[in-house]
């Protein structure tokens, strides 16, 4: 449990410099974490966790169709989607943290 725990931890602070090291940037960061704070957001104010991801997914899909519609401002990629749901899972593990009763 503990091994765990820490390993969810680890990702999440070590996130941006596996970002930077790798060379994926700053952007993927910025999609994973608002991801992340898009899941948070919605089960906070009390949407169940399927109905969040629905949610989630949508608005990622949106989001890269609204960029490759908007082309001269605006560059989609697939890899965006995947940096969103890289964040969405990683604040699972937050949220189990959160609720788990020590």
């Amino acid at each position: 449990m503990k091994k765990r725990i820490c390993a969810m931890m680890a990702t999440l602070i070590m996130m941006p410099y596996f970002c930077y090291a790798s060379g994926i940037g700053p952007d993927k960061y910025q999609h994973a974490g608002a991801g992340a704070a898009l899941n948070l957001g919605l089960q906070a104010a009390g949407v169940k966790k399927e109905t969040a991801w629905c949610i989630a997914g949508a608005v990622f899909i949106g989001k890269e169709i609204y960029d490759a519609r908007h082309r001269d401002r605006h560059t989609p990629e697939l890899a965006d989607i995947g940096a969103d749901m890289i964040g969405l899972i990683a604040s699972e593990g937050v949220i189990w943290i959160l609720r788990k009763e020590w």
